[in-house]
């Protein structure tokens, strides 16, 4: 494959992360070891468990570990409210990556991360792609069919998708020091506009991007302390078990800080 990136965004299995709980959805709030606890897949409903399991606030540190992948973005947005009012001190377990690491990673007062574990930062993520093409989106101008109708359809059909992204954009904005959100965006590189095909169930893009991109950046400690976050001494794990964690090719993970300026040819190797 020439380029770092053959994104595919499929409108379906967005949809099912902002319509409510998946089915067997498991969280897991509580008290270990002394530590406040939020594990597992985290959905609107969980919100109000949260706040019962906790119903003093929280006062001593929480340890996370959400799963990003299958957890509702809109239920991260509110969490992470959540987690700023609490003012929580955070203390990531194993990973806090993608929509974790955008939503939750900045949201306390304070954080901690265990030994091997990983903040990880997606280059392409979904809703910031989303939000960016929003414009174009609303005018009609990336549709294999261009009509009016077909613009209308869609618009109707995938408006939880797109208020998802605007507000996800939004927060990251609000949240994360400009300088960052432009460094991701040159790790990611200029993307090709796609062209939105889609049925009444489900819509598709793919986006090529140009080589030496990267998918994922792994702050070390100097990267998360140019972001606001201080975390004296952290290590990231070795790059071959960010590779497995982040189902990511090595070369397509940028591990390091922030910089004033990617390279023409970018800070990553093909796949």
């Amino acid at each position: 494959m020439r380029g770092f990136l053959t994104k595919a965004i499929v409108g379906g299995l967005l949809l099912a992360g902002l319509a409510g709980p998946a089915a067997a959805a498991q969280i897991r709030a509580g008290f270990l070891m002394g530590e406040s606890q939020i594990f597992g897949r985290f959905d609107a409903d969980d919100m109000k468990d949260l706040r019962k399991t906790f119903p003093q606030g929280l006062d001593r540190p929480l340890l996370l570990d959400v799963d990003p992948l299958h957890s509702a973005p809109d239920a991260l947005l509110a969490l992470g409210a959540w987690l700023r009012a609490q003012r929580a001190i955070l203390d990531v377990y194993k990973a806090c990556v993608g929509d974790c690491a955008w939503l939750l990673a900045n949201s306390g007062r304070a954080i901690g991360v265990r030994r091997d574990a990983v903040i990880a930062f997606d280059t392409a993520n979904r809703f910031a792609l989303i939000d960016a093409l929003r414009d174009k989106i609303e005018a009609g101008e990336l549709f294999a069919d261009a009509s009016a109708a077909s613009r209308e359809r869609f618009m109707a059909r995938y408006k939880p998708l797109l208020d998802m992204a605007a507000a996800f954009g939004a927060r990251t904005r609000e949240t994360w020091p400009a300088p960052m959100l432009a460094f991701v965006a040159a790790l990611r590189g200029p993307l090709t506009e796609p062209r939105l095909a889609f049925t009444d169930t489900d819509f598709s893009a793919t986006l090529q991007g140009s080589p030496g991109r990267c998918l994922w950046w792994v702050p070390d400690a100097e990267g998360l302390r140019q972001i606001g976050l201080e975390v004296p001494g952290y290590v990231p794990p070795p790059l071959d078990r960010l590779a497995k964690l982040l189902d990511a090719p090595a070369a397509q993970i940028y591990v390091g800080p922030l910089r004033d300026a990617v390279p023409d040819d970018g800070l990553c190797g093909k796949p």
